[in-house]
């Protein structure tokens, strides 16, 4: 067997190849109630090991949410984003006949995302406070969830320059921070992405909205790691380098 040397997008199943303290320790941090930071330069696998571990945890039955935020430059492509990977991932609440006329409107916006985009506006602060409010009720906080959200840095960051930005990343934030601080939830989230949200929140004053993350690094791979990924890309491009030539080649690395 043999990975696919892919440059480009995340790698997946069989293409994963190590970063197994990395895995154990993110899921013993989840498994016991923790929600994830992971902040680190570009080409360095965090999309991959969120995705690796969105794989664990739908194997244990988990419900699943992974939101790449990369290309979104608005308030109402977040909504509807998020809209969309909600109904799809199954996290919302079963409909009841007692449900409120917001929520049920919503609901038939979630019914339409299989055949066009969620129908997302609002004119004042109110209709913007109360659709949040009405996501914020429908996620169902008592089944074991895992939400990764990729680069909201990026995403924040390019909001923050609009009209009104400041306040709607500020708005944002603190949702989020909400959604993660309902009693006794059993959803756990990861936050990852190239640019620091740590830094990015300090500079507007807004590191109380994550001061509930738990941080969360990637290291270097080990050295058996390392010599694992060699064999298999020189096997994948039909090459061939023997364990001294290997060796050597991992020592001029360091």
């Amino acid at each position: 067997m043999c990975i696919s040397n892919r440059i480009g997008p995340p790698v997946e199943g069989t293409d994963f190849l190590g970063r197994t303290r990395e895995i154990r320790h993110a899921n013993k941090l989840l498994d016991s109630g923790h929600s994830l930071l992971l902040s680190a330069p570009r080409r360095i696998g965090k999309s991959s090991l969120a995705k690796r571990l969105i794989a664990e945890k739908m194997y244990e039955s988990w419900k699943c949410v992974y939101i790449d935020l990369e290309e979104v430059a608005t308030e109402e492509g977040f909504l509807r984003m998020v809209v969309a990977a909600f109904a799809k991932s199954g996290v919302w609440k079963q409909i009841t006949t007692g449900i409120s006329k917001g929520l049920t409107v919503l609901f038939e916006g979630v019914e339409k995302i299989s055949i066009g985009p969620v129908d997302i506006k609002f004119n004042r602060n109110e209709e913007r406070e109360e659709l949040y409010k009405n996501l914020k009720e429908l996620i169902n906080h008592e089944q074991d969830t895992f939400i990764v959200i990729d680069e909201l840095t990026l995403f924040l960051g390019i909001l923050s320059k609009a009209s009104g930005g400041q306040e709607k990343v500020a708005f944002i934030l603190n949702w989020l921070r909400s959604l993660r601080q309902i009693s006794r939830t059993k959803v756990r989230w990861l936050f990852c992405g190239s640019v620091g949200l740590r830094n990015f929140t300090s500079n507007l004053d807004l590191g109380y909205t994550i001061n509930d993350l738990t941080e969360f690094s990637l290291d270097e791979l080990t050295r058996e790691e390392a010599h694992g990924l060699l064999q298999q890309l020189c096997a994948s491009e039909q090459m061939s380098m023997d364990d001294v030539l290997i060796d050597y080649t991992l020592n001029k690395l360091l």
